[in-house]
């Protein structure tokens, strides 16, 4: 599939591809989330480098955790993920 063909997918579909290790997929729901759930972050904390590790940190959860978590709504799983990190 081809980069822009994952824009045009939902969050729930991408989700589905990086659960089959697709990491495009996941590229694209980094690009879609990381520079909300940074300036939300950085409202909370308004440490530049603490901000880019909560996000990572999340990030890295989301890949490794998504295959054992049921995901509905991914905007709102990501911000409370960054609000309790």
């Amino acid at each position: 599939m081809l980069r822009n063909n994952y824009k045009r997918l939902s969050d729930i579909d991408l989700l589905s591809l990086v659960v089959k290790d697709d990491r495009l997929a996941f590229a694209e729901i980094y690009s879609r989330y990381w520079q909300a759930l940074y300036k939300y972050a950085y409202k909370v904390c308004p440490d530049e480098m603490l901000c880019e590790d909560m996000v990572q940190e999340v990030f890295i959860s989301l890949y490794y955790k998504n295959r054992e978590t049921r995901i509905v709504h991914l905007e709102s799983y990501l911000i409370k993920a960054v609000k309790y990190k």
